[in-house]
């Protein structure tokens, strides 16, 4: 990851929650949100919205796995790749929930848009390798 000293748009407890993250390299050693709040001082709920800008605004390259749970620094395309996958996999699942409350037929136009738009990343990455 980058140095830290390099993002002075930071707040402080960006900078807090980005150190302890870039302690765990690789999906092996990521760090709970209960041990980033417990670290921090911060609830898990903020430790979450942090991460969360940390990559949207700073694009600090942190993945998150279910096992062990947790906040990493991604090590390698194979990471990045696994990442990606499980956001398109959990994007599509919630709007497949979305589809039992509202039975209107956009949101079935829209997943299948998504899906469409989906295969050509997924076919566009396979062509670069």
């Amino acid at each position: 990851m980058q140095d830290l000293r390099l993002f002075p748009e930071m707040t402080q407890e960006e900078k807090d929650v980005a150190a302890w993250i870039e302690t765990r390299h690789g999906a092996q050693q990521a760090i709970s949100v209960g041990d980033l709040a417990q670290r921090t001082g911060l609830d898990e709920r903020r430790v979450r919205q942090i991460v969360k800008h940390l990559i949207e605004r700073h694009f600090l390259p942190i993945g998150s796995s279910v096992h062990p749970g947790g906040y990493y620094v991604i090590t390698d395309d194979g990471e990045r790749r696994r990442v990606r996958r499980a956001l398109i996999r959990r994007a599509l699942s919630i709007l497949e929930r979305a589809k039992v409350y509202d039975r209107g037929p956009w949101i079935h136009s829209l997943i299948g848009q998504l899906e469409m738009q989906l295969g050509e990343t997924a076919q566009d990455g396979k062509q670069r390798r």
